[in-house]
């Protein structure tokens, strides 16, 4: 349409023909303008400044140019919390022990144990109750005490977390567990990385029920650990330990040896007493290791062997 012939100033027109006039001259907005346009009213003002922390409201002093500290999760006390990041403080060694009442050990079998009867360094797996691997202990001992002392051997027991860190070592001395030798009884030190002693294991002597202290780094008894009412030498498969008060009369805890079906081997069960420290946990666990040599290692071997010709 051609254009509307005029001679003079735009500004003498009206406000109708102004109007008529510009947008005769202007081209009519593009979609993507229109766009912008939309997104521009949704979004509000540009962004010229960073959002800032009130400090008179909150009551922190921080400068201007710092930021705020980010909130992690992290373990304080016996449950999840949130905290600075200047306060965090990751999972590690008897970390995994606060949230547990109950554990289970369970020894990985290796195939040399299998095909040859030479002993071997052993192998296990400390369990939470819903399968989860909080610690993988791994023994340390000399050739000659496995072959000669058999299960009676000395040897340092270190078990790792899930980052692969030492969380705990048990260091037990050679010994015996017969009731005719009173001067030569068994113990286990517990010990957490720096060498820093955190209890102890020592065996009380007795003529039929087996008897453990169960002591805090200063020596102090805490627990009793009472067996069935059995010999030690005679010791069932399927036994149950008591740990007890320090006067003995009341029943707190359980170390439990029975037979797994789903696992189809052997475990080491251990329920732990309701106000016990994770180093008192990590006393027991020391606990449930000595029994398991002084016990149950040579009975658990058999009935491994046993069930595999079954299957067989």
């Amino acid at each position: 349409m051609p254009l509307p012939e005029f001679s003079g100033n735009i500004s003498d027109l009206g406000y109708e023909e102004r109007a008529f006039s510009v947008n005769d001259l202007t081209p009519p907005p593009s979609e993507a303008d229109l766009v912008r346009e939309r997104n521009a009213e949704m979004s509000g003002p540009p962004i010229t400044l960073q959002p800032r922390r009130n400090s008179s409201v909150s009551g922190d002093d921080t400068s201007e140019g710092h930021s705020r500290s980010t909130g992690v999760a992290t373990i304080e006390g016996n449950a999840w919390s949130m905290s600075n990041i200047s306060r965090y403080v990751p999972m590690q060694g008897l970390d995994f022990l606060l949230p547990v009442d109950y554990v289970f050990i369970q020894q990985t079998i290796e195939l040399l144990d299998l095909l040859s009867s030479v002993e071997t360094e052993n192998r296990y797996l400390v369990k939470t109750r819903s399968g989860e691997t909080i610690f993988v202990a791994a023994e340390q001992s000399s050739q000659s005490q496995r072959q000669c002392c058999g299960a009676s051997r000395a040897f340092n027991m270190r078990l790792f977390d899930l980052n692969r860190r030492e969380a705990l070592s048990f260091q037990r001395f050679l010994g015996t567990s017969l009731c005719c030798f009173p001067c030569c009884l068994q113990r286990l030190d517990i010990f957490v990385p720096g060498g820093r002693i955190v209890g102890r294991v020592q065996q009380e002597w007795t003529m039929m029920i087996p008897e453990f202290f169960i002591q805090d780094l200063n020596g102090q008894v805490v627990y009793r650990l009472q067996g069935p009412n059995v010999c030690g030498c005679f010791m069932f498969r399927d036994s149950d330990f008591k740990i007890m008060t320090k006067d003995g009369y009341t029943q707190v805890g359980t170390i439990s040896h029975g037979w797994d079906d789903f696992l189809h081997a052997y475990t080491l069960s251990i329920t732990f007493p309701p106000n016990a420290t994770v180093e008192l946990k990590a006393v027991l666990i020391g606990a449930a290791f000595l029994l398991q040599y002084l016990y149950f290692l040579r009975s658990k071997t058999k009935s491994w062997m046993r069930f595999c010709r079954v299957r067989c």
